[in-house]
C-alpha cells in the first residue's frame, strides 16, 4: 500500500483528537483494507443534512398524480430546506439516536424545552412551504395555459380547465399538509434527542441504519421513475408505429365536404342521381382540381358503414352469423382520386349506371379471406341490405382505414353510387396546390345547381389524418414530459444522497487517505454504493413496469406491452445519468485533504 507523504505528521494529527481514538483503532496502520465495499468505521456527525437527503426522496417518490408534480416539487423545496435547517436526529441503528447539530444542542443547554423547540422548527417548515406553494402556483398560471392550448380539439371537455376556487384549496391544503409533516418528522426526532450525547459526542459509530432508510427511499424513487419512463417509452414507440402506418391512400392535397339532398326535395332516385352526376361535373370544373369524386363516408371524418354479406353459392345463414364489412358507395375516378392501388380487374365506370349489371369492388382483406385460393374477379355476393342484391366482384383495391389509423384491417365493398343512390353524400377533390384555397369555389359550383344546397364540413384530409392521431401524440407528450421530470427528480435525488453520504464520511474518508488510499479507490468507493441502489432499483422498476404496461395495453398500436427496446433502453439511460449523478460527489470526496478533514469537527 502506498503511504502519504507525510505519514507521521497525519498520524499526530490523527492521535490530536481523543474522538479519533476509535477511528484508530478499528482502521489500524496495519492490514487496512479499501476496497469500495468496506462500511464507514468513522461518520460526521453532522446529520442535518440526512433528513434532507430522505426528504427528497420522499417527496419525489410519493407524488403519486402525474397532474399534481409541479405542485410537488415546489412543496419539496421548501420540505427539504425545514429538514436540512431542523435537525439531525435520524435513525442509527437500533431505537437509538443520533446526536442534535450544535445549533439545537446550544438552544436546549440554554433552557429551550421541547415544546419551544418543536414549534420553532414547525413555523419554519411551514413558512418554507407557503413560500413553495406559492411559487408553484405562480408557474401553474403559467404552465396550465400552455398545457390546456396542447390539448388536441377532438378530445372531450368538461368545463374549464384553470384556477378556480377548489384547485387553489387543494393546493393549499397539499401545501400545509406538506408543512406539517416533514417539519414534524424532524421535531419528533428532536424531541427524543438526548441532550448529554448531543453535548459530548462528536461522531458516529457508523452503523447504517439510516443509510438502509436513506437508500430505501432513493430505490422507491428510482423504481416510479423506470415505470414512467417504460410507460412513456412504450407509447412513444407506439406513435412512430402509428404516424408510419400507411393509411391506404394519399391524404396530401386533398379536399373534402358534406351535404345532405332534401328529400322532400329530391324524392327519386333519378333525381338524386342527375343531381350527383351534375354536381360532380361542375366540381371538376373548378380551375385547380386536378380530380374528383363522389363517396358516401370518407375515411377518418367519423362517418361509415357496414354490411353483411352472403357467397353465391353457400346455404342461407341467420342474419346473426353472416360475416360483415366495411360498406361504401363511390363514383367512378374514386380510387384514382384518393390515389388507392388497384390490384386486380378494372374501376368503376360511368357506364356501372342503373339499370346496368350489379358491380362491386372489394379490398385485397376481403379477396384473401373469402378467395385465399382463387381468383376474386366474377364471384357473386349478395349484400344483405334494403335492397338486397347480388353483385359481381370487377376488381381488388388495397386496404384503406375507414374509422380510425389503429382500426384492423377490415374487409371492405364498394358500390357504384349511381347503382346504390342516396341524398347523402361527401365529396374529395385532388387540388393543385392547398386544398383549402378552393373551400369557396366547391362550395359554389355546387350552389350553382341549387343555392339552397347546404354544404359543411369543408376539410383536408390531412386534417383529418392529424386529427385523428392528435390524441395519442397529446397522451405520449403528457406521458414523456412527466417522464422526464421524474427522471430529473432521480436523478437529483441521487445526487443528494450521495453528497450528503460523501458529506458524512468525510473524516472517514480523510483517514482513509491518510493511510494511503488514492483519489480512484475513493471514487470507486463511492460510485459502487450508488451503482448497487440503482441495480436493485432497476431490477425491481422493471418488475414494476412489466404489471403497469398492461394499464396501458390498450393505447398501443404495433408495439407489445412487454416490448424488449423499450425494456433495455429505459434501464440503460436511467443507470448511465444516474451513474454521473453518483460521479460528481465521488470527484468531490476524491480530492478531501486529510488534514482539514480531520480538523474540520
Amino acid at each position: 500500500m502506498e503511504r502519504p507523504r507525510r505519514p507521521w505528521a497525519l498520524r499526530r494529527a490523527l492521535e490530536a483528537e481523543p474522538s479519533n481514538a476509535a477511528a484508530l483503532t478499528q482502521l489500524q496502520w496495519t492490514e487496512v483494507e479499501l476496497a469500495p465495499s468496506v462500511e464507514p468505521a468513522v461518520s460526521s456527525t453532522n446529520d442535518s443534512d440526512d433528513n434532507r437527503a430522505t426528504t427528497y426522496v420522499v417527496r419525489a417518490g410519493f407524488a403519486a398524480p402525474w397532474s399534481a408534480r409541479l405542485l410537488a416539487d415546489a412543496t419539496y423545496r421548501t420540505a427539504d430546506l425545514a429538514l436540512k435547517h431542523g435537525t439531525s436526529a435520524t435513525l442509527r441503528g437500533s431505537s437509538s439516536w443520533t446526536p442534535l447539530d450544535g445549533r439545537w444542542t446550544l438552544r436546549a443547554a440554554l433552557g429551550a424545552g421541547q415544546g419551544r423547540l418543536v414549534r420553532q422548527l414547525l413555523t419554519e417548515s411551514l413558512v418554507l412551504s407557503a413560500l413553495g406553494g406559492g411559487l408553484g402556483i405562480v408557474a401553474a398560471r403559467w404552465a396550465v395555459p400552455a398545457l390546456v392550448a396542447a390539448v388536441p380539439g377532438g378530445l372531450p371537455a368538461f368545463g374549464r380547465i384553470g384556477l378556480d376556487g377548489p384547485v387553489l384549496l387543494f393546493s393549499a391544503a397539499v401545501t400545509i399538509a406538506s408543512g406539517l409533516l416533514f417539519g414534524a418528522m424532524p421535531a419528533i426526532y428532536a424531541a427524543r434527542a438526548d441532550l448529554n450525547d448531543s453535548l459530548q459526542s462528536r461522531t458516529s459509530d457508523g452503523r447504517p441504519g439510516g443509510s438502509g432508510l436513506r437508500h430505501a427511499f432513493v430505490t422507491l424513487q428510482l423504481v416510479l421513475c423506470i415505470v414512467l419512463l417504460v410507460g412513456a417509452g412504450l407509447l412513444t414507440r407506439s406513435l412512430a408505429t402509428l404516424l408510419r402506418e400507411n393509411p391506404g391512400f394519399d391524404p396530401h392535397d386533398l379536399l373534402t365536404a358534406e351535404f345532405r339532398l332534401p328529400a322532400a326535395k329530391y324524392r327519386s332516385d333519378a333525381q338524386i342521381t342527375r343531381f350527383m352526376a351534375d354536381a360532380l361535373d361542375r366540381i371538376r370544373a373548378v380551375p385547380g382540381v386536378r380530380s374528383a369524386a363522389l363517396v358516401n363516408s370518407v375515411p377518418l371524418s367519423g362517418n361509415w358503414a357496414t354490411t353483411t354479406y352472403q357467397l353465391d353459392g353457400q346455404p342461407p345463414a341467420p342474419a346473426g352469423e353472416l360475416p360483415t364489412a366495411q360498406w361504401n358507395a363511390v363514383t367512378d375516378g374514386y380510387f384514382e382520386t384518393m390515389r388507392m392501388p388497384l390490384l386486380r380487374g378494372r374501376a368503376f365506370t360511368s357506364a356501372d349506371r342503373e339499370g346496368a349489371l350489379p358491380v362491386a369492388i372489394v379490398n385485397q382483406e376481403l379477396a384473401r379471406r373469402v378467395w385465399p385460393a382463387r381468383s376474386p374477379l366474377g364471384q357473386r355476393l349478395r349484400i344483405v341490405g334494403a335492397p338486397e342484391v347480388w353483385v359481381t366482384v370487377v376488381g381488388v383495391v388495397g386496404n384503406a382505414k375507414q374509422f380510425t389509423m389503429t382500426e384492423p384491417v377490415a374487409p371492405q365493398v364498394y358500390q357504384p353510387k349511381a347503382q346504390a343512390p342516396g341524398i347523402f353524400s361527401s365529396v374529395v377533390a385532388r387540388t393543385d396546390g392547398d386544398p383549402m384555397a378552393l373551400a369557396g369555389p366547391l362550395r359554389e359550383a355546387i350552389w350553382s345547381l341549387d343555392r339552397d344546397q347546404p354544404v359543411w364540413k369543408i376539410r383536408s384530409l390531412e386534417s383529418l389524418l392529424e386529427r385523428d392521431v392528435a390524441p395519442p401524440r397529446f397522451t405520449t407528450k403528457l406521458a414523456g414530459s412527466f417522464a422526464a421530470l421524474a427522471l430529473v427528480l432521480a436523478v437529483v435525488g441521487v445526487y443528494g444522497v450521495m453528497s450528503y453520504a460523501v458529506g458524512q464520511r468525510t473524516r472517514e474518508i480523510g483517514i482513509r487517505m491518510a493511510l494511503g488510499a488514492r483519489g480512484a479507490e475513493v471514487v470507486r468507493m463511492v460510485v459502487m454504493r450508488g451503482l448497487r441502489v440503482i441495480g436493485i432499483a432497476t431490477v425491481l422498476g422493471l418488475a414494476v413496469s412489466s404489471l403497469a404496461a398492461r394499464l396501458i395495453r390498450s393505447l398501443l398500436y404495433g408495439v407489445s406491452a412487454t416490448d424488449l427496446p423499450t425494456f433495455a433502453i429505459v434501464p440503460a439511460v436511467l443507470a448511465v445519468v444516474a451513474a454521473l449523478a453518483c460521479y460528481v460527489p465521488a470527484r468531490k470526496a476524491a480530492r478531501v485533504d486529510p488534514v482539514a478533514a480531520l480538523r474540520s469537527e
